[in-house]
């Protein structure tokens, strides 16, 4: 009896963990990808604020560009990130894999910069040297 009770608990288990998502929510990995790109694009767009003589673009065409460069729609990624916000554990894991992106996309631009600053300065002390 209990091997039959354990195995209708499992049972039970499994069917209520497979949740199927309705239609039109991005795959996570994707997901998490846009809304990366999503933070990255909004910082940009409010750095340009602070700059006098920058061109303004409405966030709106910003967002559009986005959606459709990633093949989404608005209504898609919106559907998505409710989805995707109905569990705390969920969300938050989505908001941990895009904070870890943008850490490695600042790491990876500090080293291009060091190495940019590095390769001048190589040159510059090469051309003194010559002359």
């Amino acid at each position: 009896m209990s091997k039959y009770l354990s195995a209708l608990i499992l049972l039970l288990l499994v069917a209520c963990s497979d949740e199927h998502k309705p239609a039109g929510i991005i795959k996570k990995e994707k997901f998490v990808e846009i809304l990366t790109d999503i933070r990255t694009m909004e910082a940009a767009y409010g750095m340009s604020f602070k700059q006098k003589d920058s061109v303004k673009v409405s966030i709106n065409a910003l967002y559009d560009s986005l959606f459709e460069a990633k093949t989404v729609t608005e209504k898609d990624f919106l559907d998505s990130y409710r989805y995707y916000s109905r569990t705390a554990s969920e969300l938050s894991d989505i908001e941990d894999r895009v904070m870890e992106n943008l850490t490695n996309a600042h790491l990876e631009l500090e080293q291009k910069i060091s190495k940019d600053s590095s390769a001048d300065s190589l040159l510059k002390g090469d051309s003194i040297n010559q002359q």
